[in-house]
Parts: structure tokens; C-alpha cells; sequence
């Protein structure tokens, strides 16, 4: 008794490693998802710093926390979404890539705002006004009213 539990406190770095290797070859195949998700939500994080300081409103570590907050999250949730592919058998439009795609697009919304705020280009504003109407047609949401986060 007293060996195997020399054995393991010797070897937990190892087991631990072993631990983590197999979680990472499980959620491999949902990797790319990731680093795009976490790739938009940097972004975000850049261009919202940009038209801070453009704004002159700076930078709030209330708005840092929550991009930490939304990398967790979205890894969470792309990786629990991968399991239920994974464990259900889904092909082709996987619930993992839904997922990845619908934190993209807000992100991608965000980076639009950020720059349309950053350049004043008229295209960013014809572009950002274009997708307000799409959205508000298709869905029936109102992306000009103050209450929508």
C-alpha cells in the first residue's frame, strides 16, 4: 500500500499531464473554432480600446474583465457543444461550429461599431447601417435602442 502511494505522489505531475493530454486530444478537433472565436474577441478588445481613446473615454477594466469573462465563456460553450457532437454522432453543421459562428458574428458586429467609430469611413456607417436594417427585417430586433447589450 505504502508503495503505490509513493508511486503516485512521485508521479502526479505525470498523471496530471496524462490528465490534460487526453482532454486536449478530445477537444483537438474543435480547436480551430476556438482560436477564431478567441481571435474576434481580441480584436474586439483592440478596436474597443481604439475608439475609447478616439472617444476620449479611455479604457475601463470594467470592459477588460468582461473580455476575459467572454473568452472563458465562449470556450466553455464551444467546448461543451463539441462533446454533444462528439457524443450524439452530429455530422456536417456541427453544434460546436453553430456556436463558434454566432460568437463570431457578435464580435464581428462589435469590431464594425468599433470602426465605424474609429474612421468615420463612410463605408463602416453604410455597412453598419445596412445590417441594422437586415437585422431589424429578419428578426424584428431594433439594434438602435439603448437597452440591447
Amino acid at each position: 500500500m505504502d508503495r503505490t502511494i509513493n508511486f503516485v505522489i512521485l508521479h502526479v505531475g505525470n498523471i496530471i499531464a496524462g490528465f490534460l493530454a487526453a482532454a486536449a486530444s478530445y477537444f483537438a478537433p474543435a480547436e480551430g473554432f476556438v482560436i477564431v472565436t478567441f481571435a474576434a474577441i481580441i480584436i474586439d478588445l483592440f478596436t474597443g480600446a481604439w475608439a475609447g481613446f478616439v472617444k476620449r473615454e479611455g479604457v475601463q477594466s470594467k470592459k477588460l474583465w468582461r473580455t476575459g469573462s467572454k473568452l472563458l465563456l465562449a470556450f466553455t460553450v464551444i467546448s461543451l457543444a463539441h462533446s454533444i457532437d462528439v457524443e450524439m454522432g452530429v455530422q456536417g453543421i456541427t453544434f460546436a461550429k453553430c456556436s463558434a459562428w454566432f460568437f463570431v458574428g457578435f464580435e464581428f458586429w462589435s469590431i464594425l461599431e468599433n470602426a465605424t467609430v474609429i474612421s468615420d469611413w463612410p463605408v463602416f456607417r453604410a455597412l453598419s447601417k445596412y445590417m441594422r436594417t437586415e437585422v431589424k427585417e429578419k428578426t424584428g430586433i431594433d439594434l438602435n435602442e439603448k437597452d440591447i447589450q
